[in-house]
């Protein structure tokens, strides 16, 4: 179970270039963020990374608040 979720973290990091958003790679998985964009595009930096952020902490979700804290951690780094 833990390797699942490290590796939840590592393929979200894959879209990140330091504290950018890869946005070619953003782009061409944008189905999976859709549903988490308030009106229909992002336009800014900060809103893909709402997007990525909320769709790992849907996925963390399933793990009983066990990952909480390293999501955490996780978006402050961000």
């Amino acid at each position: 179970m833990f390797w699942i979720r490290c590796k939840l973290f590592i393929e979200t990091d894959k879209f990140f270039k330091g504290k950018i958003i890869r946005v070619n790679k953003f782009n061409s998985s944008i189905n999976l963020y859709h549903q988490y964009c308030r009106n229909g595009k992002y336009s800014n930096n900060n809103e893909q990374i709402s997007a990525l952020s909320r769709h790992l902490f849907m996925k963390l979700k399933k793990s009983r608040n066990q990952y909480y804290g390293y999501f955490t951690m996780y978006l402050s780094d961000k």
